[in-house]
C-alpha cells in the first residue's frame, strides 16, 4: 500500500525483498523465494545470512537511489556508519523499545529515524536522538467498507493471548450486558484452555482466525470493537482497521492508543479494565461517519505517502551533491 501510494506521488521506489515479493515498486531479489517457505521446506535454517545478503544488495545498489529507507530494524543499522552513505539512511521503528536499544540509541544520536507513534519517540528522544520524526502506520482506507449504521453486538480481532486483554473483553462485554464475537488465532494454547474457553458460549462466541473479507464484516456490523490490549505495542493497526468501518473502539489508556483514539470521536479510553463496561454503553451516540472521516484524515495511506515523501526531502535537503 505505501509503495503503491508513493509511486502515485512521482517516487521511483525499487525494494529488496524476496523473488517472489509482490510489490508495487521494483523488485531488488535476495532470494528466489521467501525466507518463510525457504525454511519450511527446509532449505533454510539461519535467517541472519539472507539479512546480510539483503544489506550487501541494499549497499551495491545504493548509488542508484536517493535514499534508503529501511524497515529492517537493528540489523540494518549499520548503513547509516557507512561513509556517503549514511546521512541517506532513514530507519523505521514499528515495535515496542527495550533497554538495549535505549543504549544504542543513546551511541548514535544523529541517526534519522521514524517511529510509528509519538509514545515509541519518546523513548528514542529520551536517549538523546535529535532527528525522529513520528509518522503514524497508514491503510487502504478506501478498500474497506464501512456501514454507518451501527450493529448491536461487540467484537474482539486480535491474537488470543494474555497481552491482547481477550479476558478484559468478555468480562465487559458481559458487564454491558452486550454479545460478543471474538476471532484470531489461539496462540497462547494453555492461556485459551485454561482461561478463554471456559467463558465461551451464550453470547460470547470465538470464531478463530478470520480472512480480511471476514474482519471487515465483524467490524462493519458491530456496535464497537473491544481492545484492551495490555501490551504497550507500537501501534495496533487493528485499531485503523476497525475505524476504517466506521467502527469506534474502546481500549485502555496505554502505549498509543491515546494517539488514536479520540474520546467521544471515534471510540473511548479507560484508564483500567474496570472502566470498559460504562464505556461501551456510550458506543451508540458515537457518529460512525465521524469515525470513518478520522481515518480517511489521519490514517489513510496517501496521507502517510505524503509525511514520508516530505521527510525525504527533508533529508535530501542541504545535503552535498553524490
Amino acid at each position: 500500500g505505501l509503495l503503491k501510494a508513493q509511486r502515485k506521488l512521482g517516487c521511483e521506489v525499487a525494494v529488496v525483498a524476496s523473488g517472489d515479493s509482490r510489490v508495487n515498486a521494483g523488485l531488488i531479489p535476495v532470494m528466489p523465494r521467501s525466507l518463510f517457505a525457504a525454511m519450511e521446506a527446509k532449505e533454510a535454517a539461519e535467517a541472519a545470512y539472507y539479512e546480510q545478503q539483503q544489506l550487501l544488495l541494499a549497499l551495491a545498489h545504493a548509488g542508484e537511489f536517493d535514499l534508503i529507507h529501511s524497515h529492517a530494524g537493528w540489523y540494518a543499522y549499520a548503513l547509516s556508519g557507512v561513509p556517503g552513505l549514511g546521512e541517506r539512511v532513514l530507519h523505521t521503528h514499528h515495535t515496542p523499545v527495550w533497554r538495549d536499544l535505549e543504549w544504542f540509541i543513546s551511541q548514535h544520536p544523529n541517526f534519522h529515524f521514524t517511529t510509528v507513534s509519538e509514545f515509541l519517540a519518546g523513548h528514542f528522544r529520551r536517549q538523546g536522538a535529535r532527528r525522529c520524526t513520528v509518522i503514524h502506520n497508514g491503510i487502504d482506507v478506501p478498500a474497506f467498507r464501512w456501514s454507518a449504521k451501527a450493529g448491536q453486538q461487540l467484537v474482539f480481532v486480535g491474537r488470543i493471548a494474555r497481552t491482547k486483554g481477550p479476558d478484559a473483553a468478555i468480562r465487559a462485554a458481559r458487564q454491558a450486558g452486550l454479545p460478543l464475537t471474538m476471532a484470531g488465532p489461539a496462540v497462547d494454547v494453555p492461556f485459551f484452555e485454561r482461561v478463554i474457553k471456559p467463558l465461551l458460549g451464550g453470547p460470547i462466541q470465538y470464531i478463530g482466525q478470520v480472512n480480511h473479507q471476514q474482519r471487515d464484516e465483524l467490524f462493519r456490523n458491530a456496535l464497537g470493537a473491544v481492545l484492551p490490549f495490555r501490551e504497550q505495542e507500537g501501534l495496533p493497526m487493528v485499531t485503523l482497521e476497525a475505524m476504517a468501518c466506521g467502527t469506534p473502539v474502546v481500549a485502555l489508556a496505554n502505549g498509543p492508543l491515546p494517539e488514536i483514539i479520540e474520546p467521544g470521536v471515534n471510540g473511548f479510553l479507560a484508564p483500567t479494565e474496570e472502566g470498559l463496561p460504562a464505556l461501551i454503553r456510550q458506543l451508540g451516540a458515537i457518529d460512525r461517519r465521524q469515525v470513518r472521516r478520522r481515518a480517511e484524515e489521519r490514517f489513510d495511506i496517501k496521507v502517510v505517502a505524503g509525511k514520508y515523501l516530505d521527510l525525504y526531502r527533508q533529508i535530501l535537503t542541504g545535503l552535498p551533491p553524490r
